[in-house]
């Protein structure tokens, strides 16, 4: 496979060291927060070897983030990703230049990220085995489209997404959908799903899964950018998530999120704004190195 140059984009750090970072599963878009750094057209973070971030990377090679700004402005970045794991070094070809990267990258990270740094000596007693520093790998997206949000507004693209380019057709509605509700939460994380919290939806497109901000509405409704959906080609109807978080705290143990997968439809698109319904099939939550999950019954 060829790849093309890395786009253009800022060399940048997740605000409060985190990102929300999408990976491709068989249910749909997996949305969970990453710390990482952008260095050289390419996002960069780190996991465990046996995390299913990894096991995604490693089986579809590709992932995407969004990294939002103090301005207000969110960058969605997406591309071909390898896993750097010397234990598989095989993967590493397809991009050896991401490869040699990574050590500086990392540098910078535990620099940038000395709060989170010093979390995790905080909470070593209950740090996992598998979170230790010589059991993680790092993940390398090789930045080859991107696009910048404000609101609704798309301010700006590259690659695929840029915004000159011929966008798709209407996105396709779904007009008999009835307004719904979110399924009953775990009671550690129901005080996340918040109208003044910000919600990133998992969308499927035809080059992978993406991440792009939106707003919950109450009930199962949410907003976000047309634009934006149009830009990224959105599989919609199709399997999607929503996800919320609490990463405030500098303890990984002290991390709180949630996650809403099953299927999103457009239900609406007034101006540049396009409101997407979920269906929860499934909610996991996760506290601190602790996740569950659970299937939700609906009536037919």
């Amino acid at each position: 496979m060829t790849l093309a140059e890395p786009t253009d984009v800022e060399p940048v750090q997740a605000r409060d060291g985190f990102a929300a970072y999408a990976v491709k599963t068989r249910s749909g878009p997996h949305v969970t927060m990453q710390a990482g750094v952008v260095q050289s057209g390419r996002f960069i973070t780190t996991t465990s070897r046996g995390s299913l971030k990894a096991k995604s990377v490693r089986a579809h090679r590709v992932a995407a983030a969004t990294i939002e700004h103090d301005d207000g402005v969110t960058e969605v970045v997406a591309g071909p990703t390898i896993a750097v794991d010397l234990r598989r070094p095989e993967a590493m070809l397809t991009d050896p230049a991401g490869a040699l990267i990574a050590g500086p990258a990392t540098l910078r990270m535990a620099g940038d990220q000395l709060e989170q740094l010093l979390g995790y000596v905080e909470a070593a007693g209950k740090v996992p085995s598998g979170w230790l520093p010589h059991k993680r790998v790092l993940l390398v997206t090789r930045i080859d489209r991107s696009l910048r949000v404000e609101g609704f507004s798309l301010l700006d693209g590259s690659g695929d997404w840029t915004p000159e380019l011929p966008a798709p057709s209407e996105l396709r509605r779904t007009t008999d959908r009835t307004a719904g509700s979110l399924p009953e939460l775990p009671e550690d994380v129901r005080h996340l799903v918040d109208l003044e919290a910000p919600a990133r939806l998992g969308i499927a497109t035809p080059h992978g899964p993406i991440v792009l901000p939106a707003r919950w509405q109450g009930g199962d409704r949410f907003d976000l950018s047309a634009a934006a959906l149009a830009q990224v080609h959105a599989h919609l109807p199709g399997a999607g998530c929503a996800t919320f978080d609490d990463s405030a705290s500098r303890r990984p143990d002290r991390k709180r999120g949630v996650m809403l997968r099953g299927r999103l439809d457009v239900v609406e698109v007034d101006g540049p704004r396009a409101t997407v319904a979920i269906r929860t099939a499934r909610v996991t939550a996760w506290d601190g190195f602790s996740a569950r999950t659970i299937d939700v019954d609906r009536a037919p």
